[in-house]
């Protein structure tokens, strides 16, 4: 997968429910939040997101891969808690 980097976006959107939010808490910008997840759509071959009155919802295969994109995010800490010490 050449887009980890992606992922803190994916979760953010998935917490938050809206690129703005999401941009806001990851201090970032609105359009970048929203490449990054056109980015892994893209990449993965999946909508992980329906786009809905009220924001973001995840679907069906966005909801299949939260759980994995938490363990990455988790296990990438990890590694850089372990390397600073």
């Amino acid at each position: 997968m050449r887009r980890l980097d992606d992922i803190p976006y994916f979760l953010a959107v998935a917490k938050w429910g809206s690129l703005s939010e999401a941009a806001k808490r990851l201090g970032s910008f609105q359009p970048t939040v929203g490449r990054r997840i056109a980015a892994l759509e893209e990449e993965f071959g999946l909508v992980l997101f329906d786009r809905v009155n009220s924001g973001y919802a995840l679907t069906e295969a966005g909801t299949l891969l939260i759980e994995r994109a938490v363990a990455v995010e988790r296990a990438a800490t990890a590694l850089g808690e372990e390397a600073r010490s």
